[in-house]
């Protein structure tokens, strides 16, 4: 591939992801992770690193 510049990846999450076992994804929920109730309304979430993604209906 000498020469060849890449200008665009996608990367499909759900197929390219590594899934976390059960009791994994429950250590991180529940003694790693900090989360706080909203009020219903307007609210600024900022965040520090990565990225997050909402869709309505996800759960």
């Amino acid at each position: 591939m000498e020469g060849c510049v890449v200008t665009d990846l996608r990367v499909h999450s759900k197929h390219n992801c590594y899934a976390l076992p059960l009791e994994v994804m429950k250590k991180i929920e529940n003694e790693i992770s900090v989360s706080t109730k909203l009020e219903p309304g307007i609210n600024i979430i900022k965040i520090r690193s990565g990225s997050f993604d909402y869709v309505e209906g996800d759960r």
